[in-house]
């Protein structure tokens, strides 16, 4: 406490302390102005008929998610609304829907902090300013030694802790105040000691100290239902373990003792992560549980990055971690199934991105595809079971997108020594995902979506083209790999085309039109390839593939005029531009004389033969038309 205070004498000098004071009055202005036009907005909502801003925040303030403590304000006769919002009964309470009522954000609960009671907060930073300039003179003059001022630091800590604890009794928010600063204090004069002067050694008697400090402010939180004050206590017990790091990084007091450091950071993070669920079970702040498992993921960056002998027994820490993770946010969604689940969600994809990166760090290669897919069917299950069990399909969406993000790695592990089997399976794999969900939701929109997990075998498409050129036959696996992922995109269109044509929807058509587009480039791209593989002489193979794309073309803008469908139409006439473009642009420059006779020759038959295709014979002036113009 006593190094703390001495450090921020040298900062405090009085023109840093007026530049400080400086900020605070440029905040809290800022914040007045943006308190006066939320209260404009509160009266226009008041005005209309709807629930401020301000009161959804005061029901969220002091209260879990799912007890709400104000209703909007009840219209009165001979006045547009009420003046006073009045606290609501018993009766009321049930007609209050849960799902309105939301956890405050950090902006607001930064506002509330700051405009309540700010003298007292100010009054605070002046008498550390004060305290730090009598510690720097008694230090000049060797006033307090070493057991000294660590005891005044303890004591002073806890009599703050202490004062707090009773003022929140009468004054929450003022308590409040008195028990993040006692329990501050008390951390630092435990580090202080621990770093300094050698005391509260080993390491986990000084974590010890630190966890009971913060689990003392959380046990208040919850007490009296004041969610920044659990979020103020996790943040003090999460900041243990960078002293820690940062004690051992300047080579200070020798830390060792009979646990390893990285362990007991891990143990002392579970300590943390249990009292955060413990915390979220009895109030319903599952954002805590998100911001647990974002401190411990940034705690894992150093230990991912330079790694250790006691990897494995990391792993089986991240896997414990993973588990609570996960029993945690499948059982708040289901038991809060009428809530936001934006916090547990997030949390979901963290957690998997932590397993993730502890499996490939640690495991060795051959296993890694088992435990991914391992954590895969967890996630799967847990989709399955929280959308029979709740009904809705957020958490399955984002769990089920979770469980294939692990599948694909899996895969990956599995087949990454076989590019095109690894094509192949995730050809696969994204066909069966679309099918999957619309058979569980029956939420077309949603399964037509998820086709767009075809991107990804796409660009792996375009590695088994290249391979596929360079091959000497032309039934390979390269092949093989190409056909099946044309036969997956055109397989999907024609499901997505029968289905517009039985439910009209525009989107519907263009996500047909898109994989049949695709999918005819495959065939076309696989036309060209083989015939130059299998054939011998090259302008034989060019002109029977430029063949099959006019006779192609021809067939769709014929089609496409017949039955009115101009995408259809729009397709060939651009395929035939390309076949007479190439003609003209490449092909009489590159062809001998024999090869540019016979396919110009051939191609321009084909097209000539679009003015017998489609055509009545009329007499002139008959249905107000030409003989020559087409009926289709």
């Amino acid at each position: 406490m006593f190094e703390l205070l001495y450090i921020l004498s040298y900062f405090f000098n009085p023109m840093s302390f007026l530049g400080v004071i400086g900020v605070i009055v440029l905040i809290v202005i800022t914040v007045r102005l943006s308190h006066r036009v939320s209260t404009l907005e509160d009266k226009v909502k008041m005005l209309s008929g709807g629930v401020s801003k301000k009161e959804e925040t005061q029901q969220t303030f002091r209260e879990p998610a799912d007890a709400p403590g104000k209703v909007a304000p009840v219209q009165e006769s001979g006045s547009p609304y009420s003046p006073e919002p009045k606290p609501i009964t018993s009766a009321m309470r049930n007609t209050i829907d849960p799902s309105e009522a939301r956890e405050p954000t950090a902006a607001e609960l930064f506002g509330q902090w700051l405009k309540r009671d700010w003298l007292l907060k100010l009054g605070i930073l002046l008498v550390l300013i004060g305290m730090a300039s009598f510690v720097t003179y008694a230090f000049l003059n060797d006033w307090i030694g070493p057991v000294g001022r660590i005891t005044f630091g303890m004591v002073l800590g806890a009599a703050i802790l202490a004062f707090g604890f009773w003022r929140m009794q009468t004054y929450v928010h003022q308590g409040g105040a008195f028990l993040v600063l006692g329990s501050t204090t008390l951390i630092i004069t435990i580090f202080s000691g621990f770093i300094v002067y050698g005391f509260f050694s080993p390491v986990s008697l000084a974590l010890a100290l630190v966890f009971v400090s913060a689990a003392f402010v959380a046990a208040a939180s919850v007490q009296h239902r004041v969610y920044a004050l659990a979020v103020s206590s996790l943040i003090l017990a999460s900041v243990a373990p960078i002293l820690v790091f940062l004690s051992a990084a300047l080579g200070g007091t020798d830390i060792t003792s009979a646990i390893p450091l990285e362990i007991g950071i891990y143990a002392y993070l579970m300590a943390v992560v249990l009292g955060s669920v413990w915390v979220t079970a009895l109030t319903g702040w599952r954002s805590l549980n998100t911001m647990a498992a974002i401190i411990l993921f940034l705690y894992s960056l150093p230990l991912w990055e330079y790694g250790g002998i006691h990897e494995q027994a990391l792993l089986v820490f991240a896997f414990v971690f993973g588990a609570i993770f996960f029993i945690t946010n499948t059982a708040g969604i289901i038991k809060k199934h009428d809530q936001s689940i934006a916090a547990p969600l997030t949390t979901a994809i963290i957690n998997a991105l932590f397993l993730v990166i502890w499996i490939f760090d640690v495991v060795p290669d051959h296993f890694q595809s088992l435990i991914i897919a391992a954590w895969m069917l967890v996630y799967v299950v847990g989709a399955f079971l929280v959308f029979r069990v709740t009904d809705r399909r957020s958490p399955f969406y984002v769990y089920g997108m979770v469980g294939v993000g692990l599948l694909a790695l899996a895969t990956g592990v599995e087949l990454g020594h076989s590019p095109t089997a690894l094509m192949i399976a995730y050809t696969i794999e994204s066909a069966l995902v679309p099918v999957v969900v619309y058979t569980v939701t029956r939420n077309f929109r949603v399964a037509k979506s998820l086709t767009l997990l075809f991107i990804g075998p796409i660009v792996l498409s375009f590695s088994a083209i290249g391979s596929f050129s360079r091959q000497a036959t032309v039934f390979n696996e390269h092949f093989i790999a190409l056909v099946v992922l044309a036969g997956v995109l055109a397989s999907s269109g024609f499901i997505l085309y029968r289905h517009h044509q039985s439910n009209p929807d525009e989107s519907t058509a263009k996500y047909a039109m898109a994989w049949l587009v695709i999918s005819s480039i495959y065939v076309f791209v696989l036309t060209w390839m083989s015939l130059h593989i299998a054939l011998t002489v090259g302008y034989i193979a060019t002109m029977l593939s430029l063949v099959v794309y006019t006779v192609a073309g021809l067939v769709a803008y014929t089609v496409g005029g017949v039955k009115e469908q101009v995408s259809l139409r729009i397709y060939g006439g651009v395929l035939l531009i390309f076949v007479v473009g190439r003609l003209l642009l490449v092909d009489v420059w590159s062809m001998d004389i024999t090869g540019k006779i016979i396919t110009f020759v051939l191609v321009g038959l084909l097209l000539m033969s679009t003015a017998f295709i489609g055509r009545t014979s009329k007499k002139a002036g008959e249905s107000g038309a030409p003989a020559d113009e087409p009926t289709y």
